[in-house]
C-alpha cells in the first residue's frame, strides 16, 4: 500500500526535477534571445507545476502520517504515485534536452545556432505541453486529496 510519506518523497523528488529544468530554462533564455518568448512562457509553467507540487507536498503534510485509507484512497494514491514517477521521467528528459541544448549554443556558430534554436522550439512546444498536462494531473489530483 502506498504510504502518504512515499507520496511526499515523489513530490519532493518531482520538485527537484522542476527545479533543474528551471535553471536550465533560464540558461537558454539568457543565450538564446531568439526564442526568449518561448522560453519565458514554458518558464511560467514549470513555475506553475512547483506551486501545485508544493501545495501537493502541504496537503500532504496535513494528513495523518498513519491514516486508514479507504479502497477509493488507495487507488488514488496509486495512480498519483505513477503520475509523479512518470512526470519526473517527463522532466527529467526536458532537463536533458535543455542542458544539451545549453551546452550546444556554447559552441556553434550563428548559422548552426539557428538551426538549432527552430529544432529546439518545436521540442520545447511540446515538452510544455506535457509539463501542463501533468500540472492539471496533479493539481486535480491535490483537490481529490482534500476531498
Amino acid at each position: 500500500m502506498i504510504q502518504v510519506i512515499e507520496l511526499t518523497s515523489g513530490v519532493i523528488t518531482l520538485l527537484q526535477s522542476c527545479l533543474g529544468v528551471s535553471m536550465e530554462l533560464k540558461r537558454l533564455r539568457n543565450e538564446a534571445v531568439e526564442i526568449r518568448t518561448t522560453v519565458t512562457a514554458i518558464s511560467a509553467d514549470v513555475q506553475a507545476m512547483r506551486q501545485v507540487l508544493q501545495s501537493m507536498e502541504e496537503t500532504l503534510d496535513h494528513l495523518e502520517p498513519n491514516i486508514t485509507a479507504t479502497e477509493d484512497m488507495r487507488s488514488h494514491w496509486s495512480h498519483l504515485s505513477r503520475s509523479l514517477n512518470d512526470g519526473n521521467g517527463a522532466v527529467l528528459n526536458f532537463y536533458e534536452v535543455l542542458k544539451n541544448v545549453n551546452r550546444y549554443l556554447n559552441t556553434v556558430d550563428k548559422t548552426g545556432r539557428q538551426g538549432e534554436l527552430k529544432t529546439t522550439a518545436s521540442k520545447i512546444v511540446y515538452l510544455r505541453q506535457q509539463v501542463q498536462a501533468y500540472k492539471e494531473t496533479f493539481e486535480l489530483s491535490n483537490q481529490t486529496i482534500v476531498l
